[in-house]
């Protein structure tokens, strides 16, 4: 009997492929420096090194589960100020269970089990038997959440998983002993990294990839709420080339690997085992076994000046295709190829305003009410939200309301309401605007009161974090405001929308310049913008470069758009010193809202150099400051 530790790098391929030389020089300083000793110290051994993992043993099970959370509290800080592209995450999963011993080799099902683990689990994350936790819970000073039963290859029965939360407060209910809890090393004392194989192109001597076959549905937050899953198939190699394999499977894993950061959708680690298939009956058991919402397939093949690559969007419970798309790259670089079709295909796909959130709307709004979750509430609500109008609002909030009748204990509805609120702030009476703050405050506060009672979807985590940005920025509390936006762009840093919608409270607090860059990120990611309002980044943009004083690029950006902010363009020629154009675009602005003041265009609070600023600049260009 023995704990095992199994661990890999998620996106190797990429990593490897985009700089192949520092990736390994990163890698062997951390497997030397920090890796094996972090072992060491827990008593554990490395009996084996591949590719992109690696399989550790240890005598005593805690030692095994503490060594792997100081690892991945290592990779956390260690991933702090370092590009996202360049980032390593990992995941480890361990078991407790009868190996085979070969001189310093270990075989048998408690190994294989393990490796089964680490392909279950989140990147950044430790999944654990059931035998791992029954043995341990009450000796460590962290928790355990059941993600479910999977069925995996090569096991006879199902596997109970588990993951630890690596976030645990000290009030946590599986507080260890005193004895335990003082062999608990500081973080930021430990930290450390995975190591990987010496050799770039090394395997798994003898070890597949051990990914699930057709796991049970997890019985996870995101899953309970109702958030789609989705599997990403191998994109096959039609160009007669072996050498592509690697591009398809590079593909693959980029894709899955930047999907994952948009947490309205779950994605399946570890899909590229399936298998290369575009039968409709094998999708159609595939996405059965995953309880896949969608299934993502695409192809790589030779062009006419380059190699084309093509993905299709397929509904995996209705069996039809939803989307499709090619791209041809006149270049053959694997590594530019696979970057740029993983980049483009998760800007088509994910976030908010993506193809897959697009294809979901029509399915939430096909089903019958008896079968709604509590995501479907959400998104039906959002359908009549983004519209803006005080009537679609009011429709959302009775959608987001008679799901909280059906979903009480709903933490995303609690926080989609308070989001009617702060849509409401901008659209009532000025001597109602408090009303709506308070109801605001109040209902983000209820849903963080369910969070502290257990509730753990990323998705609704990274909500909360973007609905308390309004909350704190409503009573003046600027670096919370820019606090909980930053936290969460960084739960979701791929979606536009999520950033433009945050740009004008980065921007307001005190932070003009970081809300410039978001804005143009957002554009960068959906140039043609949002489908509700197309020119809503550029808004932002134009309102944040104002703020941030780039008053020439201000007036570029306003200059460009269809329909753009008037009362900000006066403003910034205002302060350009050509007070007659200033009169005069504020003159034309007000002949169609002559009631309008400036205060009405800050109903939230604004950092006190900037408003004075706002006001100033109006009032130069013949308007009334209130």
């Amino acid at each position: 009997m023995a704990a095992i530790l199994a661990a890999d790098v998620v996106g190797y391929s990429r990593l490897i492929e985009t700089d192949e030389t520092a990736t390994f020089e990163r890698l062997r300083a951390h497997r030397k420096e920090l890796f094996e000793p972090e072992i060491e110290k827990h008593h554990g051994r490395i009996f084996k090194l591949m590719g992109d993992g690696i399989l550790a043993e240890f005598s005593s099970v805690v030692d095994a589960v503490e060594c792997a959370v100081v690892l991945q509290h290592g990779m956390a800080e260690r991933n702090d100020g370092v590009a996202d592209d360049q980032r390593i995450y990992i995941r480890i999963g361990i078991n407790l269970g009868d190996v085979i011993v070969e001189g310093e080799d270990r075989h048998g099902e408690g190994v294989v089990i393990a490796a089964r683990l680490q392909q279950l689990a989140e990147p950044g994350g430790v999944a654990l038997s059931r035998t791992v936790v029954e043995d341990v819970k009450h000796k460590l000073a962290f928790g355990f959440e059941s993600v479910g039963e999977h069925r995996v290859k090569n096991i006879a029965e199902p596997i109970s998983v588990y993951r630890v939360a690596l976030d645990a407060s000290a009030s946590s209910p599986h507080m260890g002993s005193k004895r335990h809890r003082a062999k608990l090393r500081p973080w930021r004392a430990v930290a450390a990294a995975l190591f990987l194989a010496l050799a770039a192109t090394a395997g798994w001597y003898g070890y597949e990839k051990l990914r699930p076959e057709q796991p049970a549905v997890a019985s996870t937050p995101d899953s309970t709420i109702g958030v789609p899953i989705i599997v990403v198939l191998p994109f096959q190699n039609l160009t007669g080339d072996p050498a592509h394999d690697k591009l398809g499977i590079g593909i693959t894993e980029d894709l899955r690997d930047l999907l994952w950061n948009f947490p309205e959708f779950q994605v399946v680690s570890g899909t590229s085992s399936v298998g290369q298939t575009n039968d409709p009956a094998d999708i159609r058991d595939i996405a059965r076994g995953f309880a896949a919402q969608f299934v993502i397939e695409g192809t790589v093949r030779r062009g006419g000046n380059g190699t084309v690559i093509t993905a299709q969007l397929i509904d995996g419970m209705a069996d039809t295709h939803l989307w499709s798309t090619r791209f041809e790259q006149a270049s053959n670089d694997p590594t530019v190829l696979e970057k740029a079709a993983a980049d483009t295909l998760s800007n088509s796909l994910g976030g908010m305003t993506g193809r897959m959130r697009e294809a979901y709307e029509r399915i939430a709004w096909s089903k019958p009410e008896a079968e709604l979750t509590e995501y479907d509430y959400y998104v039906r609500g959002h359908t009549h939200h983004l519209r803006f109008t005080n009537e679609e609002l009011n429709q959302a909030r009775e959608i987001y309301v008679a799901g909280l009748e059906r979903f009480p204990d709903s933490p995303l509805l609690r926080i989609k309401i308070a989001f009617v609120h702060y849509s409401n702030i901008y659209r009532v009476p000025r001597q109602e605007v408090a009303y709506s703050v308070v109801e605001m405050q109040r209902l983000a506060a209820d849903s963080a009161r369910f969070f502290r009672a257990g509730r753990r979807s990323r998705f609704e985590e990274y909500y909360f974090h973007w609905i308390s940005t309004f909350t704190h920025q409503a009573v003046g509390d600027f670096a919370a405001c820019i606090a909980k936006a930053r936290a969460a762009v960084k739960l979701t840093p791929y979606d536009p929308w999520v950033r433009g919608t945050l740009v004008p409270a980065m921007a307001e607090c005190g932070n003009p310049e970081e809300a410039v860059a978001w804005a143009k990120e957002a554009i960068r990611r959906e140039p043609d913008g949002p489908s509700f309002w197309p020119e809503f980044y550029f808004n932002g943009l134009a309102w944040a470069s104002y703020l941030a004083g780039h008053y020439d690029e201000c007036v570029e950006i306003i200059q460009g758009m269809d329909d753009g902010p008037a009362q900000v363009l006066a403003a910034c020629y205002a302060r350009l010193g050509q007070p007659q154009q200033a009169r005069d675009t504020l003159a034309a602005f007000l002949r169609e809202r002559p009631d309008w003041v400036a205060s009405e265009y800050i109903r939230l609070p604004l950092s006190d150099d900037l408003r004075r600023r706002w006001l100033d600049d109006i009032r130069a260009a013949g308007g009334l400051d209130k």
